[in-house]
C-alpha cells in the first residue's frame, strides 16, 4: 500500500519487495530489526518476540540499499553494536524517551 503524506510517500509491506522497486529517493528513516530476538520482560502482560528479530541480515539489506540509494540522507534506528558489518556512526541522533515501556532494559 502506498499513502502520499505531502510531499512524502509511505509504503506498507514487505521492506524486501518495495525496496527493490523504488527510485529517486531523497531521504530513508527506517527502523530495521536489531537482530536480538527482543522481547520485552518489563511488563505484566506479556508480548511476544518482535518478528523477524533473528538475525541482522534484514537489517544490512535496509541499510546497504539505504546508502546506496538516498540521495541526502539516511537515518537508521536501531543498536549499532549488533550490526558488525558497519563502521561506528560519525553522527547520532539519541531519541530520548522516557516511558522505558520497551527496548533494552539492561542497557
Amino acid at each position: 500500500m502506498k499513502v502520499e503524506i505531502g510531499l512524502a510517500t509511505l509504503y506498507y509491506g514487505d521492506c524486501m519487495d518495495i525496496l527493490p522497486t523504488l527510485s529517486d529517493i531523497g531521504t530513508v528513516i527506517t527502523d530495521p530489526p536489531y537482530g536480538m530476538s527482543y522481547q520485552s520482560n518489563s511488563r505484566i502482560e506479556k508480548h511476544l518476540k518482535i518478528d523477524n528479530d533473528n538475525s541482522t541480515d534484514l537489517a544490512n539489506f535496509v541499510i546497504d540499499w539505504a546508502i546506496k540509494n538516498a540521495k541526502h540522507s539516511v537515518y537508521a534506528f536501531g543498536r549499532w553494536n549488533n550490526l558488525k558489518d558497519y563502521p561506528t556512526p560519525k553522527s547520532l541522533i539519541t531519541w530520548v524517551k522516557n516511558n522505558w515501556s520497551m527496548g533494552d532494559l539492561k542497557h
